[in-house]
């Protein structure tokens, strides 16, 4: 398992340019939901009012509901409803490294830092979980904290 510094995930998330690839980044970042989570996500799911995002747990996930930054709700704000799921046009939920892939190589041949080459989507699951337990220092309150 690979954890980035913070630098380098807002390196990464700031190199990224499609909104909804940010958007699903960052909800990794926030909620340290796995790509299967955020794939399924529907805008029911977005309370724009009460800023949360609620995340249906999977493989079992316990489903939470997560406050989210500012950056994340204008984000999402950007994206057109046009379906049920927020991240329609995705097909696959493994779809996210392919996008990944992409970034990563670019970044490690601009920066000269092959610690991109390390990160995938579910990194950034694990550097939520990572961060939380870092500010915390509680492995009980990280395994079972909602908001991450």
């Amino acid at each position: 398992m690979y954890v980035p510094t913070p630098d380098m995930v807002k390196q990464f998330l700031y190199r990224v340019h499609s909104v909804k690839v940010r958007a699903r980044i960052k909800i990794a970042i926030e909620t340290g939901a796995s790509a299967g989570e955020v794939w399924r996500l529907n805008w029911r799911d977005f309370n724009a009012q009460n800023k949360t995002l609620t995340v249906v747990g999977n493989k079992g996930h316990r489903t939470m509901a997560y406050n989210m930054s500012d950056e994340l709700m204008a984000l999402l704000m950007h994206i057109p409803r046009t379906t049920e799921r927020i991240f329609a046009e995705v097909k696959n939920p493994d779809r996210p490294n392919d996008v990944v892939n992409d970034y990563k190589k670019r970044l490690a041949k601009e920066t000269s830092n092959q610690d991109f080459l390390k990160i995938h989507f579910h990194t950034f699951r694990h550097f939520a979980i990572s961060w939380h337990y870092f500010k915390t220092k509680d492995i009980v309150e990280t395994q079972i904290c909602p908001t991450l």
